[in-house]
């Protein structure tokens, strides 16, 4: 293998790696407004349900205890619901992911720039192309954990990067990559 097509790969991988961060980060940001949402309804949905008790003792109309049952059915609906889909815990896996991305996205930007700046002697090919299959180990374990994204974030991240390119990624390379990673070579 020669440095341009690693080079090459190491690129691809980084692109990659911006598009699964991308959605990622819209992943997280709909988990963490479903996660308010629930949280804030369960804070409702309790103060509904112990007022209601509370004011069972004081009046026993029809309304209050309807109320009362109606606030507990809505409060144990919200528990289950949240911890049927484990938001909490998908939301904490989906931030360290995203964090992870982020970092690896800096490590092969680093080392794509390594590559094409050295020399042929500077760095054997051998140790670079060793980097790069950790990186890309690193990012299969971190695709391992990911929790499916729905295909709305998808679309929201595809308009985010402004094309939507969900096997092509080399077309947004002028959006995702600094401008010195584009070729291997100046003269293209």
């Amino acid at each position: 293998m020669d440095k341009e097509s690693l080079f090459n790969d190491v690129k691809d991988l980084l692109l990659s790696v911006k598009w699964t961060h991308k959605i990622t980060a819209v992943h997280y940001d709909r988990l963490s407004k479903y996660n308010c949402w629930l949280v804030w309804s369960k804070v409702i949905a309790a103060f509904i349900s112990s007022g209601s008790v509370a004011s069972l003792l004081v009046s026993a109309n029809i309304w209050t205890k309807s109320f009362s049952i109606f606030g507990s059915i809505i409060f144990t609906a919200i528990e289950l619901v949240s911890n049927k889909f484990r938001l909490e815990e998908n939301q904490v896996n989906l931030f360290n992911a995203k964090e992870e991305l982020w970092e690896i996205s800096q490590e092969l930007t680093s080392l794509d720039r390594e590559i094409k700046s050295s020399s042929d002697n500077a760095i054997p090919i051998q140790v670079e192309r060793k980097r790069y299959i950790e990186l890309l180990n690193r990012v299969k374990a971190i695709q391992i954990r990911l929790s499916p994204s729905s295909s709305k974030d998808i679309k929201v991240a595809s308009r985010d990067i402004k094309k939507r390119h969900d096997y092509d990624n080399w077309e947004n390379q002028r959006i995702l990559l600094p401008p010195d990673l584009w070729h291997f070579r100046e003269d293209k």
